[in-house]
């Protein structure tokens, strides 16, 4: 029997969310599973059912949850800068101090870090370092990409070249 927490957010969740790679009509009838907490690699439902989160959120929590020690670093660091990014010419201490780390513990000849919001970005901006690394002249020199090349959005310039037809 369904809770009537549960019903409530089924209902919510069948008239204003759209899940990814899933079969809606399915989904809707039979109703979305409600995840209420987790800890450690266990997760329960509004309904009380202790599971297996055996992907770890999708890949994004494979150190577990509930990690108090990694909350109270984060809470520090939501209180002091939760973010910026780093273009303009510009970086933030944790950014720098982990790309320091990271060249520190990775195999010799990785020295540099790039940091992406998403997959996508970090795709894009890939596809865009080996489009740089191969138009660089014969002395090294980096040849210029210009505007008509790339498009006013040189942000998903990648990924928009990748999925349509000759220009």
């Amino acid at each position: 029997m369904v809770t009537n927490l549960t019903a409530v957010l089924q209902d919510m969740d069948r008239k204003h969310h759209i899940h990814p790679f899933t079969d809606s009509k399915s989904l809707n009838e039979k109703g979305v599973r409600i995840i209420t907490k987790a800890e450690g690699c266990h997760m329960w439902t509004s309904e009380g059912e202790r599971v297996l989160d055996g992907m770890a959120g999708l890949w994004c929590v494979n150190i577990g949850y509930g990690r108090k020690e990694l909350a109270d670093v984060a809470y520090q660091q939501m209180l002091e800068l939760p973010y910026y990014n780093t273009f303009f010419q510009t970086s933030t201490q944790p950014a720098t101090e982990l790309s320091a780390k990271l060249a520190e513990i990775t195999p010799e000849g990785l020295n540099h870090v790039f940091y992406a919001n998403s997959g996508s970005e970090a795709n894009d901006t890939i596809a865009k370092i080996e489009l740089i690394s191969v138009r660089r002249g014969p002395v090294g020199r980096l040849n210029c990409l210009g505007v008509d090349e790339v498009g006013n959005d040189f942000n998903t310039w990648a990924a928009t070249r990748a999925t349509t037809g000759p220009s």
